[in-house]
């Protein structure tokens, strides 16, 4: 997918509007960080004059001016000398502004076009979105996140226990971004748990089941469990070791004692595990919250149909059908393109649709300094005459073919499941089997 910087598309605005000048230190600021040296200010219109840049802006654009990089500050005076000319801002950058640091020049604060190319992102919706294809959800699980992609010190819902050494591994992976790697101290047995909040009293009739992807290079070091309480376990197979995932499942009574269903990931004392994709499921789940990344749809619904084939085929739900057990189900929608805060942070788009956000946030940048809080009654006329340039060229280019983002086909299939909204946001439900009803397992 094509990203563009922030710091691109404001060039781009820049370049429209005729506000783009950027060049390099020729010589060290003073030591505060007030002042910027550029030989090249004497090339530029005015570039003689004392008062030529009073009140433009100047924007720090250099990754080896570490603290300043990216800060903006408003130029004071200008001291036009032939052999350093020299501007000095209205406040301090936060480090000396060295020889051969890049700077940019704009009579507009890039400020305000940062944020008019924020806001016509979020405008532009849905003509320009992201589709969003998500594989998060897995059918009856009561695991959160199951396949160990949330990761901050720790992973996110899963308890540590027996000292071991657990960090998210981006390399040995069966699918999604990251596993869990637990190396088990000498003494004790390593393991992630987690206990999903079940009514036990409604389940002790219910079969658990659980099956999750595993890695080891050494046999006996690493399986899945199940923890019901009261000292009673089911486990499943050790990993043989293969050097290659292997798919260990659980399938257990729950038992009429049973306080808890616990799912455990564990490597053997002194051994190394790593666990990917997994489920835990206990009868059957019929609604599921959507990840809030989808804003429209989803449009389509699908079904992984081969549980050993993570990144296998996905096949469309039956009418009147409900999704397996275990399996994943990929989800599309639209979502909202990222607005990046930062100069290097990304949107996810690429020609031709940078004209289109660039042409917007013009559009709306003339709108802003048009506004009486931004410019006096004189100067308000030309900037409203400028901001309906801009809106026309909006519309001859949204008007263009291959300029807005293609639209996604809608699934046929809608009579499995349908969508209702909860203060959780939108719930993705699958039709109840009527009584006698057989339906697909």
């Amino acid at each position: 997918m094509a990203t563009t910087t922030l710091i691109s598309l404001q060039q781009s605005l820049s370049e429209d509007i005729g506000d783009y000048e950027s060049f390099d230190a020729s010589a060290d600021g003073d030591a505060a960080g007030f002042t910027v040296v550029a030989s090249a200010l004497l090339n530029l219109t005015g570039g003689v004059d004392t008062d030529a840049f009073e009140n433009f802006y100047i924007e720090i654009n250099d990754t080896d001016a570490t603290a300043a990089d990216g800060e903006v500050r408003r130029i004071d005076t200008y001291v036009a000398d032939l052999d350093n000319p020299t501007l000095r801002m209205q406040s301090v950058f936060s480090e000396q502004i060295d020889s051969g640091i890049t700077v940019i020049l704009h009579r507009f604060n890039p400020v305000d076009k940062k944020n008019v190319i924020r806001q016509a992102i979020l405008e532009l919706y849905p003509d320009l979105y992201l589709p969003i294809r998500d594989e998060t959800l897995i059918v009856d699980n009561l695991i959160s996140n199951s396949g160990f992609e949330t990761f901050s010190s720790g992973f996110t819902g899963w308890t540590e226990v027996g000292s071991p050494t657990v960090t998210q591994e981006t390399t040995i992976v069966m699918h999604g971004d990251g596993s869990a790697k637990i190396v088990a101290a000498s003494s004790a047995v390593g393991q992630l748990t987690q206990a999903p909040d079940i009514n036990i009293d409604e389940l002790t009739t219910d079969e658990a089941e659980s099956k999750r992807w595993v890695y080891a290079t050494a046999a006996n070091t690493a399986r899945i469990r199940l923890d019901f309480g009261n000292s009673v376990f089911s486990n499943s197979a050790y990993h043989s070791g293969r050097d290659q995932w292997e798919l260990l499942e659980i399938d257990a009574a729950v038992p009429a004692a049973a306080t808890q269903v616990k799912q455990i990931c564990e490597a053997a004392a002194s051994g190394t595990g790593y666990f990917d994709h997994g489920w835990l499921a206990v009868g059957r789940i019929y609604e599921y919250t959507l990840p809030s990344s989808i804003i429209t749809g989803p449009h389509r619904v699908l079904q992984q149909a081969d549980e050993d084939d993570v990144d296998g085929p996905y096949y469309e739900i039956p009418d009147g059908g409900r999704p397996t057990t275990g399996r994943l189900l990929r989800v599309q929608g639209y979502g909202a393109l990222s607005r990046p805060t930062t100069n290097t942070g990304t949107t996810e788009v690429g020609e031709p649709q940078v004209r289109l956000i660039v042409a917007y946030a013009e559009m709306l940048l003339w709108r802003l300094m048009a506004s009486p809080a931004r410019s006096s009654s004189q100067d308000r006329q030309g900037y409203v005459e400028a901001g309906r340039d801009a809106a026309a060229k909006v519309a001859v280019l949204k008007a263009q073919q291959g300029m807005k983002t293609p639209r996604m086909g809608a699934q046929r299939h809608r009579s499995s499941w349908h969508l209702e909204t909860n203060s959780d946001g939108k719930i993705l439900v699958f039709s109840r089997p009527r009584v006698g009803t057989s339906v697909s397992s």
